[in-house]
């Protein structure tokens, strides 16, 4: 734990525990020294997880409304 953000989602504005992972696993892709928070998702029944710009800025991604999946090509 090394501090705190505020998030401003769909439901306002919240104040998250953010943290620093040495590794973070996405899928078969390993990323280093992620900064992550920790968001309580009771409220979003439709998302089991969300991914920032941090993250995603890091491959072209693309969304399969079909399966659904998320899709990701590192840059």
């Amino acid at each position: 734990h090394i501090g705190y953000i505020d998030l401003r989602t769909a439901n306002g504005v919240r104040s998250s525990q953010l943290y620093k992972l040495k590794t973070f696993q996405i899928g078969e892709y390993t990323l280093k020294d992620q900064q992550v928070v920790s968001l309580d998702l009771e409220d979003e029944k439709q998302a089991q997880g969300l991914l920032g710009m941090n993250v995603l800025s890091q491959f072209m991604f693309q969304i399969d409304q079909d399966r659904p999946a998320l899709i990701l090509t590192p840059r």
